[in-house]
């Protein structure tokens, strides 16, 4: 069995100019693709073929590596391997039956000097695509208003697989392109590299999928998809749209971590004196914040999540509220009751569906986001969702960001998201998966309020809700507040009632009954 010389290129600068040098004289290089690879290996054995993003995925799928070496078969002398040199040594111990050594294309490292060793090969020539880069979300708005216009759908990388493009060619007829932004995807593949393989595999399967990016991911796209993408060009240059010169500045959505020290004690200390009882979950509370402002800072948490379980009406909702109006009082509280989401269309209802597809239309997520300023999700009733919900967000508590139907991203680095649950604690460990139960910052059970708790509740409610209707001056009412009365409204007796809400409905009732 021959085995092969395995040669290696430095960079992305090092693989265009070897790319372009083959490219000119008539000769082409082609990515491993498994059974694709094989067959044309059989067909045409003198051909390069690089393994960088195969290595990726295997370093991860290590029961694929024998398949891949299946591929390998046809190959002969006149077959050659190319690889990036920061995946080598990966690839001699995995492949050592395949390979013996390793050469560089460039063993100067002038690379617009020296001629790259020789590698004679000649097949059909492998077309790469332009990728497209917009600045903004305001640009990208303007893409999404001309795209509509069009009919032309717009998705993120992640819903688009084989089921996506069948149902797309089936359903739309006449359709060329279908536009994908790939900003996401980019962001992912940093942290997981395996994913490299399967997304050059299907954009380059998919000719018909026009790729556009935001502008800070352009560098990272074009060295991980040296074989999708031979340059960068502004997104005004393939569609109509109004050039974007200066950047429009929009309201900042105000987050825990953009708070100083000082104004950090202060939330804590107005969530103390607001939120009765659960004097456990506010000390831990506090330690917990602390740690997430820290870790956030040097890029190792990006969304601070707590879950909050118990009976209804113990002040889970109201927690979310007064972090909320801390942040930032003026604005409305992004709050998703997930009791409605357990149908195979609730992603979607969250994020939206694939314009071109009837019924398609923005997630109740993605637009609660843009309608607030405060850096506070509230995902009540969660165990009520499906499994995709709980994929979607432990893939976003993870990254930070997601992609709605529009291919706008929302980056929620920084953002606290707080779920909700009726549940026990035993009836969450059971419930919620533990893949997701391991991704939580903070969760907490909340016990009903001990009678001492319940009386200091009371007279701050009393005192508060008085207050309100005097400066109301609603005469018409004829309310009898006299401090008598005040004192008999405090002293009812709630011993038995150990819901919030409805202490407070039998609160009210006697105070405008006048007692």
């Amino acid at each position: 069995m021959e085995r092969f010389t395995l040669h290696t290129y430095q960079n992305r600068d090092e693989f265009e100019k070897f790319y372009k040098q083959k490219e000119d004289d008539g000769y082409i290089i082609s990515p491993f693709i498994f059974q694709e690879t094989k067959e044309l290996l059989e067909k045409i054995p003198e051909t390069i073929i690089d393994i960088s993003n195969l290595v990726e995925y295997l370093l991860v799928n290590t029961a694929d590596i024998v398949p891949a070496m299946n591929n390998f078969r046809p190959a002969n002398e006149d077959t050659q391997f190319i690889i990036v040199q920061s995946l080598a040594e990966q690839a001699l111990e995995m492949f050592r039956l395949y390979f013996k050594d390793k050469v560089p294309l460039y063993p100067i490292k002038n690379v617009q000097e020296q001629e790259p060793n020789e590698l004679a090969v000649k097949t059909e020539p492998f077309k790469r695509d332009h990728l497209y880069s917009y600045k903004s979300s305001n640009e990208l708005d303007r893409v999404i208003k001309y795209l509509n216009e069009k009919d032309i759908p717009l998705v993120s990388f992640s819903q688009i697989n084989d089921a996506f493009i069948k149902d797309f060619k089936k359903n739309i007829k006449d359709q060329k392109e279908i536009f994908v932004d790939i900003t996401s995807l980019v962001l992912a593949i940093k942290d997981n590299p395996s994913l490299n393989y399967y997304a050059e595999k299907i954009l380059i399967e998919n000719p018909n999928l026009k790729a556009i990016i935001y502008t800070d991911q352009v560098k990272g796209a074009l060295e991980v998809f040296r074989f999708v993408f031979d340059e960068v060009q502004p997104i005004y240059e393939l569609i109509t749209i109004e050039r974007e010169e200066v950047e429009v500045l929009e309201d900042k959505t105000v987050k825990i971590v953009d708070l100083t020290k000082d104004e950090v004690e202060r939330t804590m200390e107005e969530i103390s004196n607001n939120l009765f009882g659960h004097k456990k979950f506010k000390d831990q509370l506090s330690s917990a914040i602390s740690n997430f402002i820290f870790l956030n800072r040097i890029k190792e948490n990006k969304v601070f999540s707590i879950f909050l379980l118990g009976d209804t009406g113990l002040g889970k909702s109201e927690f979310a509220t007064l972090l909320k109006n801390q942040l930032n009082p003026d604005t409305p509280l992004i709050k998703i009751n997930f009791g409605n989401y357990s149908s195979q269309d609730a992603l979607n209802s969250l994020i939206g569906s694939p314009r071109g597809y009837r019924g398609s239309e923005e997630g109740e997520l993605s637009k609660k986001i843009l309608k607030s300023k405060a850096g506070v999700i509230l995902c009540d009733e969660f165990e009520k969702a499906n499994k995709q919900i709980f994929h979607f967000f432990l893939e976003l508590l993870e990254a930070g960001v997601f992609t709605d139907s529009l291919s706008r991203e929302y980056n929620l680095d920084g953002y606290i998201i707080i779920f909700t649950s009726n549940l026990d604690k035993t009836q969450f460990y059971k419930k919620i998966p533990a893949e997701l139960q391991s991704r939580l910052d903070l969760v907490f059970e909340f016990c009903p309020l001990s009678d001492s708790e319940k009386k200091e509740f009371v007279n701050y409610f009393v005192d508060n809700f008085v207050e309100k209707v005097k400066k109301a001056e609603e005469e018409s009412l004829n309310l009898n507040l006299s401090t008598q009365t005040i004192e008999q409204v405090k002293n009812t007796n709630i011993r038995d009632v150990g819901n919030i809400r409805d202490i407070k409905r039998i609160l009210v009732r006697k105070i405008l009954k006048g007692y």
